[in-house]
Formats: structure tokens, sequence, C-alpha cells
């Protein structure tokens, strides 16, 4: 049984067009699965996926609430503003 997947952010170099041999491919991994909107503690949910790819994925989960109430000044904004949405349900 997957993660019910509501929405996925592109960030970072992959992104901004930046990406040199040894980049990782940046994800923002949006789920209502993930519980309570507390990022760290997602990274295992994640974190077989990041090994088995090529790129390797970095790969960081958030619960979908958390796009409701994203702060000025944060990482989830960095996110949100430079990201592209590369899925979404």
């Amino acid at each position: 049984m997957g993660v019910p997947v509501e929405r996925i952010f592109l960030y970072g170099s992959y992104r901004s067009g930046t990406a040199g041999p040894d980049s990782d491919l940046d994800l923002a991994v949006f789920s209502e699965a993930f519980g309570e909107p507390d990022y760290r503690e997602f990274s295992g949910v994640l974190s077989e996926a990041e090994w088995n790819s090529e790129p390797m994925l970095e790969a960081i989960g958030f619960h979908s609430s958390m796009l409701d109430h994203v702060e000025p000044i944060s990482f989830l904004h960095e996110i949100v503003t430079t990201g592209e949405v590369v899925y979404h349900r």
C-alpha cells in the first residue's frame, strides 16, 4: 500500500536549471497520510525511494494542510514560490 500523494513540487537545482553531475533531485511531497504537520517525521517514509533512483532523490514529506499555512520566510515558502508543481491530484 502506497502513500496517497496530493501534490509534488520540484525545487532546487533541477528546477532552476543549474544541476550538475552530482546534484540530487529535490522533491517536496504533500499527503494527508503523513499525519500531523511535522516534516521531520516524514523522512523515513520517503527514504527508500531516495536510494533507488538516478539521479538520487531528496524527497521531503509534508502534511497537505501545511500548504494552507505557509510562513513568509520559511523553507516551505521557498519551495512553494520557486518550485514547480509536477504532480497534483
